[in-house]
């Protein structure tokens, strides 16, 4: 009986040896998976898993129910999990990981899908890499994506989209755009739009510092260096030359200076080294003294020219005196 064991062991050895060889080294397991075996380096496990693998299909992993099911000649594809890469018919160099990631893609390339349902809808979309459930769920022809986060780029069809953090760029269906945020918000912390070389901050922000004001947009802690600072502002000084401008007079501003050491409507030391200073602000302010400035020499210049005047008369009058005399 041992000797008939031993017989029937190895007889089944050898037709299981030479059916892995016929079939070009695929490898199934379930009498459902792997049914086509018809290409080459292929592995198959679980119910209908590369159920129609032909001639042309090289070099898969399909792992789960229906995983891989569609394949007829696609190469280097890895799908694991239940329903995962179902519809592939001709995709290639695509990995799958997570029930039905990938499910109805048929002809895509290069796509790497990995969590619960990420990429569930996309169809011929090439070149993306969504990580997260329901990482890219709806996009469907979008190309070189990258979603990173539990549904991330959910309903965004673009594409060369780049969205980092929970549900970032949720509602985003343009493309080249560049989300950080960890909400669906339409306005991320981060935004960018690659098209256009553009970068923006949608709340403060810290250079070389951490503890920003609520009141500020950016702080910066060292030197920044630049050719040129447009600074916007809701008016300027001219009102200074306004006839009904109350212009202190010298004696009003020199009583000023000796009382409190600054010129008028200019900030003391004190008050500089503990708020710092508003650019527009203080240049608006400087130019207001120049403006002031200018008026006073005006008017000194008017009295200089009354004195000449006044002085070249008295000098006619001694001149006329002294011809008197003589």
């Amino acid at each position: 009986m041992k000797n008939y064991v031993k017989f029937l062991s190895i007889i089944f050895l050898f037709f299981l040896v030479n059916k892995i060889q016929a079939q070009y080294y695929n490898v199934s397991y379930d009498n459902t998976a792997g049914n086509g075996d018809l290409g080459n380096n292929n592995s198959s496990f679980g119910y209908y898993a590369g159920d129609v693998l032909g001639s042309e299909s090289n070099s898969n992993t399909n792992v789960g129910y229906y995983a891989g099911k569609s394949n007829t000649s696609g190469d280097n594809n890895a799908f694991i999990g239940a329903e995962s890469g179902r519809r592939v018919t001709t995709g290639y160099n695509n990995t799958f990981l997570g029930w039905a990631t990938g499910n109805n893609l048929t002809t895509g390339t290069n796509n790497i899908f990995i969590g619960w349902k990420a990429g569930l809808f996309s169809t011929t979309s090439s070149l993306n890499v969504f990580i997260g459930s329901q990482a890219g769920l709806y996009n469907t022809v979008g190309t070189k994506n990258v979603y990173l986060g539990y549904a991330s780029g959910f309903d965004s069809e673009g594409s060369e989209n780049v969205f980092l953090g929970y549900k970032s760029g949720y509602y985003e269906d343009g493309s080249n755009k560049l989300y950080i945020e960890n909400s669906s918000s339409s306005t991320p912390l981060v935004y960018g739009d690659f098209s256009d070389d553009l970068l923006a901050v949608n709340g403060r922000m810290g250079i070389g510092t951490t503890n920003v004001d609520t009141t500020l947009a950016l702080k910066v802690n060292g030197t920044i260096k630049a050719k040129e600072v447009l600074i916007s502002l809701s008016g300027f000084p001219d009102y200074v030359f306004s006839p009904d401008y109350n212009l202190r007079s010298l004696g009003e501003v020199e009583t000023y200076i000796k009382t409190n050491s600054h010129l008028p409507d200019i900030p003391s030391e004190a008050e500089v080294i503990k708020n710092g200073i508003s650019l527009g602000e203080m240049d608006a302010k400087l130019l207001q003294k120049v403006e002031e400035l200018t008026l006073y020499l005006l008017e000194i210049n008017k009295e200089v020219k009354e004195l000449k005047d006044e002085n070249k008369k008295l000098v006619h009058e001694v001149a006329d005196l002294r011809t008197q005399i003589q």
